[in-house]
Order: C-alpha cells, then sequence, then structure tokens
C-alpha cells in the first residue's frame, strides 16, 4: 500500500474523458440511470488504485474498500455521443473506515454538473 496523506492526495481526482455509448441510452433517449453507477464505480477503482488500495491490494492483502451506501443526485442529462469527466472529492478519512468521497458528473465542454453521489 502506498503511504499516502490526505495533504499528499490531490482532491478532486478527474478522470480521463469519457463518451456516452449508444448501449448507454435508454428509451428516453438519454444516459439510463444503470450506467451513472457503472461509470462512478469504474471511477472509484480508478482513485483506489491511483492511492494504492485498489485491485492489486486487494488482491495481495485479502481485504479492501467496499461501499455501504450510495445516494446519487440526478441534476440533468447525459446524450449519446456527448463527453464528460467524473470528479472525486475525498471529504474524510478515518482509520478503519472507508473514504467517503463526492462523486461529480460532469460534461467536459460546458461543464456542467450533471449528477452526484456520495458514497460511504
Amino acid at each position: 500500500m502506498k503511504n499516502h496523506s490526505l495533504n499528499e492526495n490531490k482532491s478532486p481526482f478527474v478522470t480521463d474523458i469519457k463518451c456516452v455509448l449508444p448501449e448507454w441510452i435508454d428509451y428516453n433517449g438519454h444516459m439510463n440511470v444503470a450506467y451513472y453507477t457503472m461509470v462512478f464505480d469504474e471511477a472509484l477503482d480508478d482513485f483506489l488504485d491511483e492511492i494504492g488500495i485498489g485491485e492489486s491490494y486487494v488482491k495481495t492483502n485479502h481485504n479492501g474498500p467496499y461501499a455501504l451506501q450510495a445516494n446519487y443526485h440526478y441534476l440533468s442529462e447525459l446524450l449519446e455521443g456527448e463527453n464528460f469527466r467524473v470528479k472525486i472529492f475525498l471529504v474524510d478519512v478515518v482509520i478503519n473506515v472507508f473514504m467517503q468521497p463526492w462523486r461529480s458528473l460532469a460534461k467536459k465542454i460546458i461543464k456542467w454538473l450533471l449528477c452526484v453521489s456520495r458514497l460511504l
């Protein structure tokens, strides 16, 4: 595990630019809610890898972080072909308690906040 203090971690963690795929679109013409969860989960995996407690840590130590609860607030919608990024803001770290990041999804070009998730 990497030895990071809270001050050494960059907040927010920002993903590379992603694009809404055609198979993520529901019958209403926008990204289905299940794919918001998938996008946030993949971003969280990248963040955990970055701070040293991701997949390789779990495989080596046979334990790792897990979510107890996730809340989503949908503020706008994403359409097919639109670009976006996920930002993870580390709010707090407590020994033996999973981090509580706020995750936000934003369109790259216009920079709208589209969805916010809080994970405990």
